[in-house]
């Protein structure tokens, strides 16, 4: 009897071992797998992944720094069309008192405007200081592809100093689609006015053109990758440039996340085997002798079910990171582009507010007639721009001189008015200084805004004297315009010089 017993045991000893020895087998065949199979491709699909986001990105900021260039050129294209320098193009004779005031008076990136006006021999007419970079003579290609209508503007990197650039900017002055001349800007802005300001921790941008080249912050990259896309306008390598150290961070924990799992499982198996040993070697009696033929039975699907579990958490782990990364950075890049785009077009409404501000400055004095022709092409290209006024500062003892001189130049029935508690319009009452609504376009659902006194109105006189007092753009809080029913809440910009 003891003889069987022992034989039992060591048969039950002998399976263990087996089944022990099949356990780390399928243990180490499983590591094998995992370190030439499985985390090479998953690294593979890791790198894939973020070379498609590197793709995505790599557009988004190309365009994002095409939209800043076409916002230049828009400034310098309003420019051209003021009636003095297309005059002056066309006759070659730049000795216009109107437009050497303009060009004194003109802001570009901030900084007084670098301008240069050629006719289209390539002779300067006039210039705003002689610290160009750019060469501007006869016979330049860039001058001469302008002139043919090759290219729509022009171009060129110059330098970059720290954290600012400098660029040219170039393009045609047009007088009934006959090319006339040539408008030059040299412009100096700050990097972090071009590219996205909150990638600059983790990316770097550069730009090459020719043999200028223009680059962001890099000290803070460990592996540089770079991808480039060519523009075509302007005519420059983009250069995206990121830090292959965080996908080689991200591989390293994938890795360790598989090794760890796999551990946990040759844990769980060694678990269950030890368990199913120690029952098998304690068992003396026919019921632990069932004991044991249920472990024997169930001792093998155990540890395979393990390893099989521990697999299928492996490839859910790594398969559920790449989705939720990729989902991450779509969403990532889609915000971006919809900020952008909504940036975009505030800088573009503003920039006509600039154009507006420097053709005041640049004439002296504005008629109703001149004031419609010149805003009327921006209504027409900004159609979020609901209306453009012209509110001048009137003190209180011109208050009826003014008033008469609006009767005359046309606006019949002309008075400073504002609102009573019950929202009728009465004239203004007294106060130091009016700024009644004068020039307004269009006029067609803005009838009652003429001579309405903004300075009545708490929240536009705020705006208005932070506005004169900064010479900066400044909005209103929402307001509602109780004579445009259609639009309930329309911020105004103020942009304020004497007036």
């Amino acid at each position: 009897m003891s003889i069987r017993t022992d034989n039992q045991s060591k048969a039950s000893l002998s399976e263990m071992r087996s089944l022990s020895i099949f356990g780390v087998a399928s243990f180490l065949i499983t590591m094998i797998l995992t370190a030439f199979i499985i985390i090479p491709k998953a690294n593979e699909l890791f790198e894939s992944q973020y070379s498609e986001d590197i793709q995505v990105e790599l557009a988004l900021q190309a365009k994002l720094f095409t939209n800043f260039v076409d916002g230049q050129r828009t400034i310098l294209r309003d420019l051209a069309q003021f009636p003095s320098l297309v005059n002056a193009a066309m006759l070659s004779d730049a000795d216009n008192p109107v437009l050497i005031d303009l060009f004194s008076n003109v802001v570009i990136g901030g900084n007084s405007g670098r301008l240069v006006l050629q006719d289209i021999s390539g002779s300067v007419l006039l210039q705003t200081t002689h610290d160009f970079q750019g060469t501007y003579i006869e016979g330049n290609t860039w001058f001469n592809q302008l002139l043919d209508g090759v290219n729509p503007y022009h171009f060129q990197l110059l330098s970059q100093e720290g954290d600012f650039f400098n660029f040219q900017m170039s393009i045609p002055v047009t007088y009934n689609n006959s090319i006339e001349g040539v408008l030059s800007a040299e412009v100096t802005v700050p990097l972090k006015q071009v590219f996205v300001a909150q990638s600059f921790d983790h990316v770097a941008f550069k730009l090459v053109q020719e043999d200028a080249t223009v680059q962001t912050e890099v000290d803070h990259i460990q592996i540089a990758r770079e991808d480039s896309l060519e523009l075509l306008h302007p005519n420059l390598t983009f250069i995206y440039i990121t830090d292959d150290a965080i996908i080689k961070d991200k591989e390293r924990s994938l890795r360790n996340t598989i090794l760890l799992v796999l551990l946990a499982g040759l844990g769980m198996s060694f678990l269950v085997f030890a368990i199913v040993g120690y029952r098998s070697l304690t068992s003396r009696e026919k019921g632990a002798g069932e004991k044991v033929a249920f472990g024997r039975a169930y001792a093998l699907p155990i540890a395979v079910g393990t390893l099989g579990i521990t697999a299928s958490i492996t490839v859910f782990l790594m398969i559920r990171n790449v989705q939720q990364e990729a989902l991450e950075n779509e969403l990532l890049a889609k915000s971006k582009e919809q900020v952008q785009r909504l940036s975009d077009k505030i800088h573009g409404d503003l920039l006509v507010l600039d154009s507006l501000k420097a053709f005041y400055d640049a004439s002296g004095f504005v008629d109703l007639q001149e004031f419609r022709t010149f805003v009327t092409p921006h209504l027409a290209s900004h159609p979020d721009i609901y209306a453009l006024e012209w509110i001048p500062n009137v003190p209180i003892s011109e208050r009826i001189e003014h008033e008469i001189q609006a009767q005359e130049d046309g606006l019949e029935g002309y008075l400073i008015r504002e609102r009573d508690a019950e929202g009728r319009m009465v004239p203004a009452g007294s106060r130091e200084n009016y700024f009644p609504v004068y020039y307004v376009e269009p006029v067609e659902g803005n009838e009652k805004a003429i001579g309405y006194d903004l300075s009545s109105n708490s929240k536009r006189l705020a705006t208005l004297t932070k506005a004169s007092r900064s010479g900066n753009k400044v909005a209103t809080a929402p307001i509602v315009l109780k004579w445009t029913p259609k639009i309930r809440q329309v911020p105004k910009l103020r942009n304020l010089t004497d007036n």
